[in-house]
């Protein structure tokens, strides 16, 4: 596949049937196997964007960690100003928790949802095939070594902790340490995966506490881990692959639209042909059965929500009939 307008047909072809919200997902995390391979590797060598050392001296840096709403409301500001930042964490408050909202809000949010979720037809699909194709011509993040005193406190934590908790782990921050605080075997690992990530992470009271219940143990096992690579290296491709795959498969079956195993495994195959990279092979190398086992097993490790009621959806998708 080569050029923009094969691009556009092949965006056009997979939207058919199916909601924009869905589609635009799907496209856009079976497009991103290789970046998220690439991001991955730079963070476990410290090549790219990861050349300098995260300010964790900073005094929000642990804060970031127990303090999700703070971290939320550096990154907006930072990102998009003062004003507009909050502007836009208000439309996100929103859309988690509609009843915060007012009665217009609520109606525009409503008319957005039947938007997103309603299946497109054949016309309608390809009425947005550029802008779905546009989603995989974002310009790429600047891999230049940074000086990373020059980044805002809470992008780098973002850039280093939060997101390579959420490919390699499957989960947000605060349910690693969740987690230790709650104890059992669960908790060993998720020490582990936080001191590996961050050595700093070793101070949190959780963390302290559950290595002080154990010091002749736990004390040696944690300087190991602060010596560690960032997590245990993942074979080349095929973790992306298993990660992208997972988190569309999660997301896409929360709004009862979710492509089988066969679709992504072809849509990924389609998208890859374009870069001519080795991502296509390693899906032709799979049966259909084996690319299912492979989503379940990724599935089986992140932390997603349960489905909303059908009926709601239902619901919504009727008002665009």
């Amino acid at each position: 596949m080569n050029g923009i307008r094969d691009t556009r047909a092949l965006c056009s072809e997979f939207a058919k049937g199916r909601s924009l919200l869905a589609s635009g997902l799907a496209l856009l995390g079976m497009d991103s196997v290789e970046e998220v391979d690439a991001f991955l590797a730079d963070r476990q060598s410290r090549t790219g964007l990861f050349t300098g050392d995260p300010p964790t001296d900073h005094p929000d840096w642990l804060k970031f960690y127990t303090h999700p709403a703070y971290l939320e409301k550096q990154l907006f500001r930072g990102l998009l100003g003062e004003e507009e930042g909050d502007e836009a964490r208000a439309l996100l408050k929103l859309l988690r928790n509609p009843q915060t909202g007012t009665e217009e809000a609520q109606r525009e949010l409503f008319a957005l949802l039947v938007g997103l979720l309603t299946p497109m037809s054949y016309d309608k699909a390809d009425d947005v095939s550029d802008a779905l194709a546009s989603l995989l011509e974002l310009p790429e993040m600047e891999e230049e070594a940074n000086d990373d005193n020059d980044i805002p406190p809470a992008f780098a934590f973002y850039l280093w902790i939060w997101i390579p908790c959420w490919l390699v782990y499957g989960c947000e921050v605060p349910q690693l340490l969740k987690r230790v605080k709650e104890g059992g075997a669960a908790a060993a690992d998720a020490v582990e995966a936080l001191v590996r990530l961050d050595h700093t992470s070793a101070r949190m009271r959780y963390v302290k506490k559950w290595v002080e219940e154990q010091p002749g143990d736990r004390q040696p096992m944690v300087r190991v881990w602060k010596t560690s690579t960032p997590f245990r290296k993942p074979r080349k491709n095929t973790a992306a692959l298993g990660i992208c795959s997972a988190w569309v498969a999660g997301i896409t079956n929360l709004i009862d639209d979710r492509p089988d195993a066969g679709e992504l495994k072809e849509l990924c195959i389609d998208l890859s042909e374009s870069r001519a990279d080795d991502i296509a092979e390693l899906c032709l190398s799979k049966t259909n059965d084996d690319f299912g086992r492979m989503i379940r097993q990724y599935l089986s490790k992140l932390s997603m929500l349960a489905p909303p009621d059908k009926n709601w959806i239902e619901t919504i998708r009727g008002c665009a009939r």
